[in-house]
């Protein structure tokens, strides 16, 4: 045991191998936090109401079944689960009144047309004869029968309107509706009896073809209703 003379002996040495561990001895890295990975932000999820501007909380009974009607005959089938119509059904389910101030039936034709686009896309049937004449470019704006169909609106008047409309309701054997080349016809030649000036009529020929290409279209599209009326007699 050592004496009490050589304790402040030992204590300095104590002291100066203490300070020569502490410079030996690395220093530990310090520790970083493990953040987890960021990835991309999940993009918010699009649904068919969103993508047709279809606001569902002003969808009632009335709406859904328009829209279910539409599709389902642009599709040629049932519109499945994730179509615009399944969600307008589902949606007037909880408000079956809809809203006070609803979407015009153009509105809900053109998005359930445009959604039937989608539908058949993604599932890849094949289009009835109606889709065939969809198109949707890329401002989501349905094309119009004449626009379909090649026909310059602005140089139908009158005549060529008359002849239009003759051809159609020849070939369709009623009054072409509302929405048909022969209907566009008479609307343009209200506005320009003549047709627009310096703007070139459309030649008879054309007219009269693209008139039994539209009855064609018009007559596909009410095939269904046509069927689901016999069957109702039955």
């Amino acid at each position: 045991m050592p004496t009490s003379s050589n304790a402040p002996f030992l204590e300095k040495a104590a002291y100066i191998d203490a300070v020569r561990i502490l410079q030996d001895t690395e220093p530990l890295p310090p520790v970083e936090p493990q953040l987890p990975a960021l990835g991309p932000p999940t993009p918010p999820r699009t649904t068919a109401s969103t993508t047709a501007s279809i606001d569902l909380d002003s969808i009632g009974e009335e709406e859904a079944r328009k829209i279910v009607s539409e599709e389902h005959r642009a599709l040629g089938y049932r519109p499945p689960d994730g179509s615009l119509a399944a969600q307008a059904q589902a949606a007037a389910a909880r408000h079956p009144a809809g809203s006070l101030i609803p979407p015009t039936e153009k509105a809900l034709a053109e998005a359930a047309e445009a959604d039937a686009v989608r539908v058949a896309g993604e599932l890849g049937g094949q289009p009835s004869y109606k889709m065939q004449h969809v198109s949707v470019p890329g401002n989501g704006r349905l094309q119009s029968a004449a626009e379909t169909l090649g026909i310059d609106l602005r140089g139908v008047g009158k005549n060529e309107a008359n002849l239009v409309m003759s051809e159609e309701h020849s070939e369709l054997g009623y009054r072409p509706p509302a929405g048909s080349l022969a209907a566009e016809a008479q609307s343009a030649a209200v506005h320009h009896p003549q047709g627009e000036p310096g703007v070139e009529h459309p030649d008879p020929i054309t007219l009269v073809e693209a008139a039994r290409e539209d009855a064609q279209r018009v007559a596909a599209e009410r095939e269904p209703d046509t069927i689901t009326r016999k069957a109702q007699k039955l």
